[in-house]
């Protein structure tokens, strides 16, 4: 896995970190597979072969996933693009965007049992906070310059993973951490990529899809359709939208009301938001 990282204990282990976790006796796949975490992320309706858990280790934060006995059918998909466990799948993603210069997680330890029926990855906290709370918390009170910098940054992120052919297929601002601390601007790292894929063919439909889910993680409140716009077009690097961009943003409008209409159906019909949400849309005359 890179010359950055040793193999120890049924692990391969960043070298960065290998002092850090070993000091907590947690440099072997056994210790960390049976660790107790101080907080448990696991989220209602998580399948049960899959763990979170939030690791205080040396006065850092690190984050573990663990993962025992998959489906069959995680398993074949899995194999089929050559991945033999979850953990060496998002470990691959991970790696994956860091040499694109994509800010993420950074992949601390990463290991499974023969069988590979068990597997596990554990990764350093990103600095900051989501988009998703950032937002409404932040948001409103935020500065013109400040959010631009921001749309910006999701943008040319955006824009750098879809020319080089990834696509994160969750790609909502839960799944983006701003942080404004940066000595270089606005910091922006992108997490949970254990559903990325690099499709060969149909790539129109996985762009669709994370502009989508983009687009409705933005509540109606929190952007225009100028600012939208005007989004698309620095995701683009274009000045005036051609007829082709205007037919993409008309797909990413109908595609977003499909996730609003799939949102609506899983939560028992009812909004969870505190008003009734509005028509996701852009408007496509390439003003703004």
């Amino acid at each position: 896995m890179g010359k950055a990282y040793r193999a120890i204990g049924g692990l391969s282990i960043h070298e960065d970190y290998v002092d850090l976790l070993a000091a907590e006796g947690l440099d072997a796949f056994d210790a960390l597979m049976s660790a107790r975490g101080e907080a448990d992320l696991d989220k209602p309706g998580l399948d049960r072969w899959r763990q979170r858990l939030q690791l205080a280790v040396g006065g850092r934060r690190l984050y573990l996933k663990r993962f025992d006995r998959p489906p069959a059918s995680t398993r074949m998909s899995l194999r089929f693009h050559g991945f033999k466990s979850p953990a060496a799948c998002e470990w691959h993603w991970l790696e994956r965007v860091r040499d694109l210069g994509v800010a993420a997680p950074t992949p601390v330890a990463c290991g499974g049992d023969k069988a590979e029926d068990r597997s596990l990855l554990l990764i350093d906290e990103v600095p900051g906070t989501s988009l998703e709370k950032w937002l409404p918390a932040r948001g409103p009170a935020a500065d013109r310059a400040t959010r631009r910098r921001i749309s910006n940054a999701v943008a040319d992120l955006a824009a750098r993973l879809h020319e080089a052919g990834l696509f994160h297929r969750d790609f909502y601002t839960a799944h983006l951490f701003v942080d404004e601390s940066d000595e270089r601007g606005i910091g922006l790292s992108l997490i949970d990529l254990q559903r990325m894929i690099e499709p060969r063919i149909r790539s129109r439909r996985w762009r669709i899809k994370d502009l989508s889910a983009l687009n409705y993680s933005v509540c109606p409140d929190q952007a225009t359709s100028t600012d939208r716009v005007r989004w698309f077009r620095r995701y683009r690097s274009i000045d005036r939208l051609t007829a082709s961009d205007k037919r993409t943003i008309r797909d990413v409008v109908a595609k977003t009301r499909r996730v609003e209409r799939h949102d609506v159906k899983k939560r028992g019909g009812e909004e969870s938001r505190e008003e009734p949400r509005e028509e996701p849309r852009m408007d496509t005359d390439g003003h703004g």
